[in-house]
């Protein structure tokens, strides 16, 4: 349960930062209650279901930003038309007892990912992002590194107030149509699909896992806000077919469907106001203009 936990906090507390008007606070805190579906792990046949409360957070400052905007992120360099920043994003842990594929095996520990991201944007509403993520596991008794993660998206995101709606109160709602691929290397894909000889079985030969590609995935994430309340869904479609490891007898499923829907409100904010997304630097951005400023 508390792995559930975990990972229902990091896939739904980014998530519900709610779409603002241009005066909003530096900071604000809620809760919520949400559901999701997910797989036990990349290419995974088997699934869990979560139905619990969880915290949410957001932060609109200068350097760094968690809001729905923005995303989660904290800017190194930025331009006009480009950033490169510092990101990330995991996966859960799993009991490997519940997997029918891994039963017997280690279980799965907690991974976190960060790392450099360049973002660019094509059009106001239209951004490319690659980036490069440094892998830790972690069961909360060791924590290692894990390998390295490649992360390339295209990402499509819009605004629209919507008032008149019938039974519905003005508001705003808030889309993201996001297609992405992402790859590994050996060591980050030996953690889910690697088979080492000694846990092999007649049903689970053993199996060198190999870098490369790990799949690609197109995710739609849909908010609707009014007020201090909030409720959004979002879905994605995983594909496996071109994984690297597809030969591993822990890749069960080409293609996986994983969804969310939930509620928060807001609980509380500060009296400071929000930097506007168009007034947000990069640290070195930041310590140029000071640098400039000293000058004779």
């Amino acid at each position: 349960m508390r792995a559930g936990l975990l990972w229902l906090l990091t896939l739904l507390v980014p998530l519900a930062a709610w779409p603002q008007d241009e005066e909003t606070s530096l900071w604000e805190y809620g809760a919520g209650f949400g559901y999701v579906h997910f797989e036990h792990y990349p290419a995974s046949n088997q699934f869990s279901n979560l139905f619990l409360p969880f915290p949410t957070f957001q932060y609109r400052g200068r350097i760094l930003r968690a809001d729905d905007r923005e995303g989660t992120r904290a800017y190194l360099l930025k331009s006009d038309r480009w950033s490169f920043e510092l990101a990330g994003g995991g996966y859960p842990t799993l009991d490997s007892g519940t997997n029918d594929a891994r039963r017997g095996m280690e279980d799965l520990p907690w991974m976190a990912q960060l790392g450099p991201q360049l973002v660019v944007k094509l059009t106001h509403d239209l951004e490319f992002k690659i980036a490069v993520f440094q892998a830790v596991s972690s069961d909360f008794v060791n924590t290692k590194t894990a390998g390295a993660v490649f992360d390339g998206r295209l990402e499509y995101r819009w605004i629209r107030d919507f008032a008149g709606w019938r039974f519905v109160v003005p508001g705003q709602a808030h889309g993201k149509l996001t297609l992405s691929l992402k790859g590994g290397d050996r060591q980050f894909l030996s953690t889910y699909f690697e088979v080492p000889l000694m846990q092999s079985t007649s049903a689970r030969p053993s199996y060198e896992a190999k870098a490369g590609l790990l799949g690609s995935e197109l995710a739609y994430f849909q908010s609707f806000r009014s007020g201090r309340a909030a409720f959004y869904l979002g879905a994605a479609i995983a594909d496996y077919t071109a994984s690297s490891n597809r030969e591993s007898p822990l890749h069960k499923s080409d293609r996986n469907v994983t969804y969310l829907v939930g509620f928060t409100y807001v609980l509380g904010e500060s009296e400071r106001p929000s930097v506007p997304p168009e007034q947000t630097e990069g640290v070195i951005n930041r310590l140029e203009r000071r640098y400039q400023q000293r000058l004779p």
